[in-house]
């Protein structure tokens, strides 16, 4: 069934956003969703908060320069419902500082241990509800104001129909007997949220994808390529892939290195939309990377080139590997979720000793490492 227009209540006035609260405090369970414009801007922002409830739909702005202390206050004591939790828990601790107190239920994980075909919200809601949305305005600028109507429908949409969703997920969880499990996931998900930090390294960060194969001198080009992109990123308040992506990064790298006169001009040309103040910063950059010697050069990462596993611990971790899938046939889980390969890395180096690691470190939660503990102790135990 495809989607007609739904109602909702805009609110970026502060006397309607109270009476909001007040009706919040009679509800014991809320669906939330946040539009960023991370896709826009070189520090995103939450720039809507949706919330449905007792058939009612919300969209509060942010950006209207409301007090929402007394909203969030309210709204950590409640149930709550998000798709994909992780990264609204992130953005919302972040710009307001909002730890939920209370449970959530992430339909997207709930998704993954019913093993549904579909994980998105949209196809979820097509399976399991028979509701078809859009979900082409995932990149909109949801900075600029005022937001057109069909924005608002979009953004409206994305909690609107989410309460249904838990609820029959609920049931699929309950009927499974996985509703424990489910707990212990989304309890994970809001501590990766809380101890989530978005300080830059820019010693580690220049090394981007790609730059594993490169060589010291061409590491000393790709490091102040990054911080030129940074810095104009910054400076124009973008993201900076929007400036130049990772690839063509490392690729003027690699060139700039092979040139043997400090001409770079050639070079930046290539550079599209870069002019004036931009592209002399750019020359800049790559001439002071030629200027470069070679004590200022970054150093290689230190295990860059991981050594070939020998066959005795390729061994071991086939017989993990196999071991997670009979144990997850046997409980109607996909192996992925059940033990991820980086995990039984782990395992087949530290033996079910890395169980309790990965346990400790929050990669996996309690239910994981009991279906586990006793199969992967009888089998690394077998010759």
């Amino acid at each position: 069934m495809s989607i007609k227009e739904i109602q909702y209540n805009y609110m970026d006035q502060q006397a309607p956003l109270e009476q909001l609260v007040d009706k919040l405090h009679g509800v014991s369970t809320v669906a939330v969703d946040i539009e960023a414009d991370s896709f826009h801007h070189y520090y995103p922002k939450v720039c809507l908060i949706q919330l449905s409830f007792e058939g009612d739909n919300f969209i509060i702005d942010p950006l209207a320069k409301l007090d929402l202390s007394s909203f969030f206050r309210c709204l950590g004591d409640k149930k709550l419902i998000f798709h994909d939790a992780g990264y609204d828990l992130r953005m919302l601790r972040m710009d307001f500082g909002f730890e939920p107190a209370g449970e959530i239920f992430d339909t997207m994980l709930a998704g993954k241990l019913l093993r549904l075909e579909s994980l998105n919200l949209a196809g979820m809601l097509n399976d399991m509800l028979d509701v078809i949305i859009s979900k082409s305005n995932q990149k909109a600028d949801w900075s600029k104001r005022p937001l057109p109507e069909s924005l608002l429908q979009y953004a409206a949409l994305d909690t609107h129909y989410l309460l249904e969703l838990a609820q029959k997920l609920e049931a699929g969880l309950h009927d499974q007997q996985r509703t424990g499990w489910h707990k212990q996931m989304c309890q994970r998900s809001v501590r990766t949220a809380a101890s989530h930090t978005k300080q830059a390294e820019p010693n580690k960060d220049f090394r981007i994808k790609g730059s594993s194969a490169l060589s010291r001198r061409q590491l000393a080009f790709l490091k102040l390529l990054w911080e030129w992109r940074e810095k104009q990123a910054e400076q124009a308040n973008l993201p900076p892939f929007r400036i130049l992506h990772n690839e063509r990064l490392v690729s003027l790298a690699i060139k700039g290195e092979t040139l043997q006169e400090p001409d770079f001009t050639a070079l930046c040309a290539t550079v599209s939309h870069c002019k004036g103040k931009r592209l002399q910063s750019l020359h800049a950059a790559f001439e002071k990377a030629f200027a470069q010697d070679s004590s200022q050069w970054p150093a290689k990462r230190e295990g860059t080139r991981i050594p070939r596993p020998d066959g005795a611990f390729l061994e071991r971790f086939e017989k993990i590997r196999l071991c997670c899938l009979d144990v997850a046939n046997a409980n109607n889980v996909a192996a992925d979720i059940l033990l991820p390969r980086a995990a039984m890395t782990v395992v087949a180096k530290s033996g079910t000793a890395g169980l309790t690691q990965l346990l400790e470190q929050g990669v996996i939660v309690p239910w994981q490492a009991e279906l586990l503990q006793v199969p992967l102790a009888d089998c690394l135990e077998q010759p």
